[in-house]
């Protein structure tokens, strides 16, 4: 397990892997309590692994927008010949509605402008 934790019993990430996996990381960025990255061998490329976690709703517009300039700064250091996978909770909802390439059928309520983004 790697993981990074936040303040105050808040926040916080982390990713789990079996023993076999773990035995692969090249490599573990823990940018902060929201954001952490993992680089594991595999062929044909490298895998690196993103996970986040966003702040919910009642954080300002500004601490949000800091989050998503953080993992801008992470993402720089991806290169293009590695698979990336980008996953967590974006504090988001997608809504109802399918939008072709991006949500499927099954979302629920209604689209806020995290989900949008």
């Amino acid at each position: 397990m790697i993981c990074t934790g936040g303040k105050k019993g808040q926040a916080g990430v982390g990713i789990i892997m079996n023993r076999k996996v773990g035995t692969r990381v090249q490599s573990y960025i823990q940018h902060s309590e929201r954001i952490i990255l993992v680089r594991i061998e595999a062929k044909p490329v490298p895998i690196v692994l993103v996970q986040v976690y966003m702040p919910t709703g009642s954080y300002s517009e500004e601490e949000i927008e800091e989050i998503y300039e953080e993992l801008d700064e992470v993402l720089i250091g991806v290169e293009k010949k590695e698979n990336l996978i980008i996953m967590g909770d974006w504090n988001a909802r997608v809504g109802e509605g399918i939008e072709e390439g991006i949500c499927g059928e099954y979302g629920l309520g209604e689209r806020n402008e995290r989900g949008s983004r």
